[in-house]
């Protein structure tokens, strides 16, 4: 009979924990690939302020850059205006003209973001992809050895 009751108890312990195992809980984010929506789409998944946490690539290709300490933002407005602010000063308060490229050896186009900051110096993106809260900005020459991809995460 106690032999039994053991059973049981085991039994019963590896079913509740297979079961609480096998829970999946909503993490409310969105997976998106971006670079071949159409821009409409693009636009409503990226419209907000976002916080610039790092940046990788580059000339050595694999380099990540730790940009937590200059407090960046990108905010992303409607009719196409981008705000950039680093370290609490606003850098560029600009409308985004957007372009499409298509890289070299791919047959679909991708679109790109272009916009002056207040020194007149051009920027370029290309809006990537969301994975989980984060938003992956790419310098739109993407395809070659220097290219680089900025990490943000919205902002509140």
């Amino acid at each position: 009979m106690r032999k039994a009751f053991q059973i049981t108890c085991l039994f019963a312990g590896f079913t509740f924990i297979f079961c609480i195992a096998q829970c999946k809980k909503d993490s409310g984010y969105v997976n998106i690939i971006l670079y071949n929506k159409p821009l409409s789409e693009i636009q409503s998944h990226i419209q907000g302020k976002w916080k610039l946490h790092y940046t990788m690539g580059g000339f050595c290709g694999t380099c990540k850059s730790d940009r937590e300490l200059y407090n960046e933002y990108y905010e992303f407005l409607p009719n196409d205006r981008i705000r950039y602010t680093f370290q609490d000063t606003l850098l560029a308060d600009a409308i985004i003209n957007w372009l499409r490229y298509k890289p070299n050896g791919y047959s679909d186009s991708i679109s790109v973001m272009e916009f002056y900051d207040k020194r007149f110096s051009p920027n370029y993106f290309e809006p990537d992809r969301i994975v989980n809260d984060t938003l992956i900005l790419v310098s739109p020459d993407r395809f070659t050895a220097d290219a680089i991809s900025y990490y943000l995460t919205k902002s509140n």
